[in-house]
């Protein structure tokens, strides 16, 4: 948990030291950094993670369940938003250039990994734009982003402004709905799933369609989220279970945010 241009230095120096590494997001500057840092665990025979805790809390792989079991249909959109205002800017990490700063890689990686996650297909082509607070630091950046199996995705994150913070997961039968996708607690966790009806043009003369009522799947966790991540990484260091993200899914996300970048104005 260091700021992120200190994350692949100090990880690869802790995984020759022998040491497993669970590295806070995002895991590097740049996917080169990431492609080295793995190489680096290979060679040393040790298991490095990137911290993204939301992924080992119940709700996350409920949802996944319910997207890839056909409960919206076939899926179609991903829409996500991570956003808060920065009130401490004096001196803040948050927006130094050179420490990695900016919204995108704060709290929109949590949206892009969402949206890849749930997508579950190779990104196509990504569009996006930002609101600087410096030529290299964005404030807030919006995109949109397509994949090879026709899924599109849609995020906004930003430090100046507030949001929902929510996910919304569209299919082709209905949707599903995240009220709390990234800190999910006993109080939160959950989500809601809701089917669509016709439009009144594909409905016969007399017809009507009346959809069911949403449905609340709860997903309660027996742990504190940040304790579900410690015990996750443990047992895959233990070779007990998988990574729960792994390194091509974290090398999609840093080609990804790379492409982000790219695409926008800075």
């Amino acid at each position: 948990s260091l700021p992120n241009n200190l994350h692949a230095q100090w990880s690869i120096a802790a995984l020759r030291a022998g040491r497993h590494v669970l590295c806070e997001k995002p895991l590097a500057m740049h996917p080169a950094q990431a492609r080295e840092m793995f190489s680096a665990a290979r060679e040393a025979d040790r298991t490095l993670i990137e911290a993204f805790m939301y992924r080992t809390h119940p709700q996350t792989r409920a949802l996944l369940a319910a997207v890839r079991e056909g409960e919206i249909g076939r899926l179609t959109h991903i829409r996500t938003s991570f956003c808060f205002r920065l009130r401490n800017t004096e001196g803040n990490i948050r927006l130094e250039s050179e420490m990695g700063g900016g919204a995108l890689m704060d709290v929109g990686c949590y949206c892009l990994d969402f949206s890849l996650l749930v997508a579950g297909s190779p990104v196509k082509q990504i569009h996006a734009v930002d609101r600087e607070h410096s030529p290299t630091v964005d404030m807030m950046t919006s995109g949109v982003l397509a994949f090879e199996n026709g899924v599109q995705a849609t995020f906004t994150c930003g430090m100046d402004a507030q949001s929902d913070n929510t996910a919304v997961i569209s299919g082709t039968e209905g949707y599903i709905t995240v009220a709390w996708p990234w800190k999910p607690t006993n109080e939160t966790a959950g989500f809601t799933i809701a089917r669509g009806i016709p439009p009144k043009q594909d409905l016969k003369p007399g017809e009507t369609a009346i959809a069911p009522p949403p449905r609340f799947v709860q997903a309660k966790a027996d742990l504190p989220l940040f304790a579900l991540e410690a015990h996750a990484f443990a047992a895959a260091c233990r070779g007990e279970a998988e990574p729960f993200m792994t390194e091509a899914e974290s090398l999609a996300l840093a080609e990804a945010m790379l492409d982000v970048r790219m695409s926008g104005v800075w």
